[in-house]
Protein backbone atom coordinates (compact mmCIF):
# COMPACT_ATOMS: atom_id res chain seq x y z
CA UNK A 1 0.00 0.00 0.00
CA UNK A 2 2.96 2.32 0.52
CA UNK A 3 3.95 2.05 -3.14
CA UNK A 4 0.35 2.40 -4.32
CA UNK A 5 -1.46 4.81 -1.96
CA UNK A 6 -4.64 4.73 -4.06
CA UNK A 7 -5.08 1.06 -3.22
CA UNK A 8 -5.81 1.98 0.41
CA UNK A 9 -9.33 3.06 -0.49
CA UNK A 10 -10.09 -0.54 -1.47
CA UNK A 11 -8.49 -2.28 1.53
CA UNK A 12 -10.11 -3.03 4.89
CA UNK A 13 -7.91 -3.93 7.87
CA UNK A 14 -9.35 -5.86 10.82
CA UNK A 15 -7.87 -6.43 14.28
CA UNK A 16 -8.36 -10.21 13.99
CA UNK A 17 -6.48 -13.24 12.85
CA UNK A 18 -8.25 -15.84 10.75
CA UNK A 19 -9.40 -19.04 12.44
CA UNK A 20 -11.78 -20.44 14.99
CA UNK A 21 -12.72 -18.12 17.87
CA UNK A 22 -9.83 -18.06 20.33
CA UNK A 23 -7.22 -15.79 21.89
CA UNK A 24 -3.60 -16.36 20.87
CA UNK A 25 -0.38 -15.00 22.34
CA UNK A 26 2.78 -13.94 20.55
CA UNK A 27 6.10 -14.26 22.34
CA UNK A 28 9.83 -14.19 21.69
CA UNK A 29 13.20 -14.34 23.40
CA UNK A 30 13.75 -11.38 25.75
CA UNK A 31 16.48 -10.24 23.36
CA UNK A 32 13.94 -10.44 20.52
CA UNK A 33 16.38 -12.16 18.19
CA UNK A 34 13.84 -12.85 15.45
CA UNK A 35 12.51 -16.06 16.95
CA UNK A 36 8.87 -15.03 17.38
CA UNK A 37 6.27 -17.69 18.15
CA UNK A 38 2.48 -17.82 18.46
CA UNK A 39 0.46 -20.10 20.69
CA UNK A 40 -3.27 -20.45 21.12
CA UNK A 41 -2.95 -22.93 24.00
CA UNK A 42 -4.50 -21.27 27.10
CA UNK A 43 -2.39 -23.51 29.41
CA UNK A 44 0.92 -22.61 27.72
CA UNK A 45 3.63 -21.35 30.08
CA UNK A 46 6.29 -19.06 28.62
CA UNK A 47 9.75 -20.63 28.52
CA UNK A 48 12.45 -19.07 30.61
CA UNK A 49 14.03 -16.01 28.95
CA UNK A 50 10.94 -15.41 26.78
CA UNK A 51 8.47 -12.52 26.98
CA UNK A 52 4.93 -12.10 25.72
CA UNK A 53 4.88 -9.44 22.98
CA UNK A 54 1.18 -9.16 22.12
CA UNK A 55 -2.06 -11.07 21.75
CA UNK A 56 -4.49 -11.51 18.89
CA UNK A 57 -8.11 -12.55 18.77
CA UNK A 58 -8.90 -15.13 16.10
CA UNK A 59 -12.28 -15.21 14.39
CA UNK A 60 -13.69 -16.85 11.25
CA UNK A 61 -13.52 -14.37 8.37
CA UNK A 62 -17.23 -14.86 7.66
CA UNK A 63 -18.02 -13.66 11.21
CA UNK A 64 -15.79 -10.61 10.88
CA UNK A 65 -17.28 -9.59 7.54
CA UNK A 66 -20.82 -10.69 8.37
CA UNK A 67 -21.22 -12.56 5.08
CA UNK A 68 -20.74 -16.00 3.54
CA UNK A 69 -17.52 -15.89 1.52
CA UNK A 70 -17.22 -17.56 -1.85
CA UNK A 71 -13.63 -16.53 -2.53
CA UNK A 72 -10.85 -14.74 -0.70
CA UNK A 73 -7.20 -13.88 -1.22
CA UNK A 74 -4.56 -14.30 1.45
CA UNK A 75 -1.08 -12.83 1.18
CA UNK A 76 1.50 -14.43 3.45
CA UNK A 77 4.76 -12.55 3.33
CA UNK A 78 7.04 -14.58 5.62
CA UNK A 79 7.57 -18.34 5.52
CA UNK A 80 4.99 -18.69 2.73
CA UNK A 81 5.99 -22.23 1.81
CA UNK A 82 5.88 -23.39 5.43
CA UNK A 83 2.45 -21.82 5.88
CA UNK A 84 1.06 -23.48 2.78
CA UNK A 85 2.22 -26.88 4.01
CA UNK A 86 -0.05 -26.40 7.03
CA UNK A 87 -2.87 -24.50 5.31
CA UNK A 88 -5.20 -27.46 4.98
CA UNK A 89 -7.20 -26.32 8.02
CA UNK A 90 -7.98 -23.03 6.26
CA UNK A 91 -9.00 -24.56 2.96
CA UNK A 92 -10.40 -27.98 3.90
CA UNK A 93 -14.08 -27.08 4.17
CA UNK A 94 -14.23 -24.45 1.45
CA UNK A 95 -15.82 -25.27 -1.89
CA UNK A 96 -16.74 -22.61 -4.46
CA UNK A 97 -20.35 -22.57 -5.57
Amino acid sequence: MCLNPGVGNNVMLFPYGGGEHQQCRMYSDIGNVGDGHTTCDPTFVLPERYAERSAIQLAPLEDVLGTDLQIFMLKVRIFSSAWMLDAGWALSGWRPS
